[in-house]
């Protein structure tokens, strides 16, 4: 527990940085994961994560963590990131990046417990 309360850019600083890290861990867990740079359904994953995490509270660039992550996560160039930059805009103009509802949020944290409680 910290004993500051972060506001503005350092609190934009904070959740930009813990949203990257927890993407990429999640995304580190995926059986070779190396094998995947390039294809565009881990961008959309990476979109749809970073969609139903930040809120506009947060004062996060949602492309930027995006390409953060994918950047991290396998090392791309310049052209690379142009390339990504571009797949993004597209996924969200052609509206596939989507925001879950907050009954399907709640239902599959309950269900997450559920499983973990019980079995």
């Amino acid at each position: 527990m910290s004993l500051f309360k972060f506001k503005n850019k350092i609190n934009s600083h904070v959740v930009f940085n813990n949203t990257v890290k927890q993407i990429v861990e999640e995304i580190q867990k995926i059986p070779k994961y190396n094998e995947l740079k390039g294809n565009p359904e881990i961008v959309l994953m990476v979109c749809n994560c970073v969609e139903n995490i930040i809120t506009k509270k947060d004062g996060c660039n949602k492309k930027d963590i995006v390409i953060e992550v994918i950047k991290t996560v396998f090392n791309l160039n310049d052209v690379e990131i142009k390339s990504l930059a571009a797949t993004i805009e597209c996924f969200w103009s052609n509206g596939m990046i989507v925001k879950m509802k907050s009954v399907e949020k709640v239902g599959k944290i309950i269900g997450e417990w559920f499983f973990r409680k019980f079995l």
